[in-house]
């Protein structure tokens, strides 16, 4: 369950069965995330030093305090260093492939270039669910061909992966 089985999208580095995998500071560190109906969940577990960490929220955007909770449980309690994601630069043609407008069950995206990087305009439920709201702009600034990082707005930290459709899109 926790060799990888294959290179992860957004969340980690690679996937196994049911556990995203990250290694930190030389340190295997698995977890697994969730939500549902305006709840937010994380799990992470580092074997090696038997110890985890279980948050839960009741917040649509409660990944913004896991995210931030988990990174001080690491740096503080366990002694491990985050690192930090390399900026690439990508062209304006690589930026306008992926630019447009994407949509999901009850969310829909609009990616715009933006100097260098994406503006993420979104429209999704609200933060406890029901009518769709128009979220503050993220700033999605390139780490790698595909790959992001939120810089701006409360997903700040977050990792993005687009991937394209069958017309490279």
């Amino acid at each position: 369950m926790r060799e990888p089985q294959r290179q992860a999208a957004n969340w980690a580095d690679q996937w196994g069965i049911g556990w995203d995998l990250r290694e930190i500071d030389g340190v295997q560190v698995i977890g697994h995330g969730g939500s549902i109906n305006g709840f937010k969940s994380l799990l992470t577990v580092v074997p090696e030093r038997q110890s985890a960490l279980v948050l839960l929220t009741n917040s649509g955007r409660g990944d913004v305090v896991n995210r931030a909770v988990e990174r001080w449980w690491i740096e503080r309690e366990l002694g491990l260093r985050l690192p930090e994601r390399p900026r690439v630069t990508l062209d304006d043609t690589a930026l306008t492939q992926m630019a447009g407008r994407y949509h999901g069950p009850d969310t829909t995206i609009d990616l715009v270039p933006d100097g260098g990087n994406l503006r993420l305009e979104m429209t999704a439920p609200g933060p406890n669910g029901g009518d769709p709201v128009a979220w503050p702009a993220e700033t999605l600034t390139p780490i790698g061909g595909r790959d992001f990082l939120v810089t701006s707005g409360a997903g700040a930290g977050e990792r993005v992966d687009i991937v394209p459709d069958r017309d490279d899109r």
